[in-house]
């Protein structure tokens, strides 16, 4: 069920999974701008001095800067806490937020096999996927018709004359029939 849905459905799930590896990869980097920018807000000095003017706003631009920090880290831990499956929950925490474990050790622990711990995994970045809004679902192009149907001319399927695939020729043809008569033919 899971695999049709997959072939029809318009994201590129590939794609996808790396797009959620990516932000959840950048999660510490970002948790410890987020930490040195609480600490890094300052007060303006002013000393009297005659300077060049200055555009933009320091101390603006760092408060801002902290916001997105915290921002990332919200969207990150939101989206991995409002997962339906505790299984999806535990495999992220435990592989992208916290970083305690190996993949060995999480399987371990949910007792699956390699093949089901990443099949689970996918499973739970794409669901990850599907919440954040950090994460960019990528799509799949459009396929071109005239690829999947070699007949296909662009407007109209082209239909061949299917009288001779519901019968053999010799049969179907009317020329055939008054030839060999019409005893021959109800036999």
């Amino acid at each position: 069920m899971v695999r049709a849905t997959r072939y029809f459905s318009p994201i590129d799930h590939d794609k996808t999974i790396e797009n959620a590896k990516e932000v959840l990869g950048n999660y510490w980097h970002h948790k410890r701008l987020a930490q040195r920018t609480k600490i890094a807000l300052r007060s303006p000095v002013m000393d009297g001095m005659p300077k060049s003017p200055s555009y933009g706003n320091k101390a603006e631009d760092k408060v801002i800067s902290h916001a997105d920090e915290l921002y990332y880290i919200a969207c990150c831990e939101g989206a991995i806490e409002s997962l339906d499956s505790a299984n999806h929950r535990l495999i992220l925490t435990s592989s992208y937020l916290t970083k305690r474990y190996s993949d060995q050790q999480i399987m371990d622990k949910l007792f699956l096999s390699k093949a089901q711990y990443y099949r689970t995994k996918r499973e739970a970045l794409i669901a990850f996927a599907e919440i954040c809004p950090l994460v960019e679902i990528e799509m799949r192009p459009l396929r071109d018709l005239s690829t999947v149907f070699p007949s296909y001319d662009g407007i109209v399927p082209k239909v061949r004359n299917l009288r001779h695939r519901v019968f053999p020729p010799s049969l179907s043809d009317d020329k055939a029939v008054a030839r060999r008569g019409n005893e021959d033919w109800l036999r």
